[in-house]
């Protein structure tokens, strides 16, 4: 709400077993506030093509990768080195995100 993005909302597969996770990503850091082109995720289990994110935020403890396809080497949400507002967290570098079952 304090920054402006251009916002992508993108429904994944439901989950058959346990429930949905909602992963917002963006392309830009200013300060304490992640913007630039975001996309929100909602959705089950799954990995995420997110080239060039430098912040993001999650409801559940997702991992954010450097390489494509959800590759190693990864890092989890909850151990985020860099707190942002909102819950977001800096993530320079990230490519792709595990989203876990739930």
């Amino acid at each position: 709400s304090t920054t402006d993005a251009k916002v992508t909302f993108v429904n994944g597969p439901s989950a058959d077993i346990g429930g949905s996770v909602m992963v917002v990503y963006c392309s830009t850091r200013s300060g304490n506030q992640c913007g630039g082109n975001c996309t929100v995720y909602n959705g089950g289990a799954t990995c995420l093509n997110a080239p060039n994110t430098n912040c993001l935020m999650a409801t559940a403890d997702v991992a954010f990768c450097s390489g494509k396809s959800c590759a190693t080497p990864c890092n989890g949400f909850n151990a985020c080195g860099t707190r942002l507002n909102n819950n977001f967290c800096f993530t320079p570098g990230t490519n792709s995100i595990v989203v876990p079952f739930v």
